[in-house]
């Protein structure tokens, strides 16, 4: 779940829905009782991916050309070689609330649209 996104379903014959993405491109969708419902779950799916990735700041982390791996770090990136927004190689930034990998000129980028649409940080030392 870590690099999980959440999104509202618009365009479907159901009320409420809303969809899990993976890195995987593989989409969950689930269907809240009301719309109300619906944003608390996002919401909390969201704070949970935020704190994830949180975490794995506060834990030491891995240079790409260090011996020293973590475990879940070298998953993250071994899956994300790209950068999410431009393709570049080897991304080093995230942004927190939209699940992606990006590189340092697309994390500027994404600084200037504020925290409210894109909060980026450095996941390597």
């Amino acid at each position: 779940m870590l690099l999980c996104t959440v999104r509202q379903v618009k365009n479907t014959e159901l009320r409420c829905c809303f969809e899990i993405l993976s890195p995987n491109k593989r989409p969950y969708m689930l269907q809240a009782v009301n719309e109300n419902e619906m944003n608390m779950w996002m919401d909390a799916i969201r704070r949970a991916i935020e704190s994830q990735l949180v975490k794995q700041q506060q834990r030491p982390s891995i240079s790409r050309s260090s011996g020293k791996e973590d475990p879940e770090i070298a998953l993250l990136l071994a899956v994300n070689e790209r950068c999410a927004d431009c393709n570049a190689a080897n991304p080093d930034w995230v942004s927190i609330n939209l699940g992606v990998v990006i590189c340092i000129e697309c994390s500027g980028i994404h600084r200037s649209l504020g925290t409210h649409i894109s909060k980026v940080s450095y996941i390597l030392c």
